[in-house]
């Protein structure tokens, strides 16, 4: 009889040692499940966070394009009054040089007007 009171008593201390163990196990396993929570939820919003900024790139280069496209058109719009001027400046030479040349000396013209 004395071998079994030494038996039991020592499984119930096995036995505490394995309910603590398993205790600490939920313990890690639980924190390992928030921190692993937490991880997944800082992925999905900067997933998130990641799609608006590919929208707003798209977006930033349609307006660039747009952008661009204007330019183009206002440049070759410059272009053509550039030299619908010169050909009447041309024209009013041919004309009359002398009122021309009179105009043109009393009149002051902007900066890069005819370049």
């Amino acid at each position: 009889m004395a071998g079994r009171e030494g038996e039991g008593g020592a499984g119930g201390a096995s036995g505490a040692a394995k309910a603590a163990h398993e205790a600490f196990l939920a313990a890690l396993d639980e924190g390992v499940s928030k921190r692993l929570k937490a991880k997944d939820e800082e992925i999905a919003r900067i997933e998130k966070l990641n799609w608006a900024l590919e929208e707003r790139i798209k977006s930033l280069c349609v307006d660039n394009q747009v952008w661009r496209d204007m330019v183009q058109n206002n440049e070759a719009t410059t272009n053509v009054l550039r030299n619908n001027l010169e050909q009447v400046l041309s024209a009013q030479m041919r004309i009359d040089p002398y009122i021309c040349m009179s105009r043109m000396t009393n009149y002051s013209w902007p900066k890069n007007i005819l370049n």
